[in-house]
């Protein structure tokens, strides 16, 4: 499952027409796509619903970052210098000429693993980010939202998704196979913490039921579990404090009151908006002027992830309160509760 054989077998059918097809189906796994998705979902369709969706990916991205450290194991286009690289701007250069696994059970060679890791900041193939993200966030969806369109869409980019990573050569099918693998995993994770109790609120999981609670342990839920993760080798500083920003956002809104009602398609696409504008303010532009009077720093950066993650979820939320935007609901009732 190490072999490049397969990803020669799929460059065989590569066209411009293919290959701009690929790249399209490729960009639904980058954080510059899922952001913009999640934001519709959450502020435009439902609100519980929408962060139960950002809660899965974020985690998915997390999980998954710690397990390619640990396998730590290179892209297929670091270990056969003949794989086309489209896309790529600054194509992988490689010594190794067909440097693949002998043969399907194999593993890569010791040679070609070791040369990789020796090659400094590195980016690791296993398991594939695009193929777990995917798996788990349209899963989820069409699990939370169970409309027979959802499910098709689902279905089919969990299929184009993996196909795509290997035509562009940035996965081995043992990638994607790990990928799918992590995001099926979480999708049983979130099936029994957050999507059946959202489903059916007279019969909440255990976790549901001290995420409904006004107490301590809803704020240990949602202000402990980011930092435990950071015991989790491997784990990616700037994920955690992203999930602990929207996480504190939560717990805030769960004890002022989540909110209730759906609202026009204007009243929507107003929120989403405002939602768009506040990321890019908080995000984007804060990053620029702080960077620019204090310099870069990964401390810095850090900060700034977990403060616009935070502003994005409660400032998004209380200007949409303030504008009319949305309902307040009643105080003290978790994201779980309907």
């Amino acid at each position: 499952m190490f072999q490049t054989e397969p990803i020669h077998a799929l460059q065989s059918f590569a066209s411009d027409g293919m290959t701009a097809f690929m790249l399209a189906v490729t960009t639904l796994g980058y954080a510059w796509m899922l952001i913009p998705i999640l934001l519709v979902i959450a502020f435009g369709v439902d609100f519980r619903r929408g962060f139960v969706l950002v809660h899965v990916v974020v985690w998915t991205g997390l999980l998954t970052g710690v397990l390619k450290n640990a396998f730590a194991l290179p892209r297929p286009e670091a270990v056969d210098s003949t794989l086309l690289q489209p896309g790529d701007d600054y194509p992988e250069s490689t010594p190794f000429v067909r440097g693949g696994a002998p043969g399907f059970w194999d593993g890569l060679p010791t040679d070609v693993v070791a040369w990789y890791r020796g090659q400094g900041d590195v980016s690791f193939g296993m398991p594939s980010g695009h193929c777990s993200i995917t798996t788990a966030l349209w899963g989820s969806t069409a699990a939370l939202f169970r409309d027979a369109r959802v499910w098709t869409l689902a279905a089919t980019l969990i299929l184009l998704m993996p196909l795509s990573r290997m035509y562009l050569a940035r996965h081995f099918l043992a990638d994607v196979l790990g990928g799918i693998g992590v995001g099926l995993a979480v999708v049983g994770i979130a099936w029994t913490l957050a999507i059946r109790p959202l489903g059916s609120p007279g019969r909440p999981s255990p976790l549901a039921r001290i995420a409904l609670e006004p107490s301590l342990l809803r704020a240990l839920l949602y202000l402990g579990t980011p930092l435990l993760a950071l015991l989790l080798p491997g784990a990616d500083a700037g994920i955690v404090v992203r999930i602990f920003g929207i996480q504190a956002g939560i717990w805030l809104l769960t004890r002022y009151g989540l909110p209730e009602g759906g609202g026009s398609v204007k009243v929507r696409a107003a929120r989403v908006l405002m939602a768009f504008a506040l990321y890019g303010i908080s995000d984007r532009l804060l990053t620029a002027s702080l960077e620019y009077a204090f310099g870069e720093s990964d401390a810095l950066e850090m900060a700034i992830q977990g403060f616009s993650s935070f502003v994005l979820v409660w400032g998004g939320t209380m200007l949409c309160y303030r504008t009319g935007l949305y309902r307040r609901g009643e105080p003290n009732r978790g994201l779980l509760e309907r």
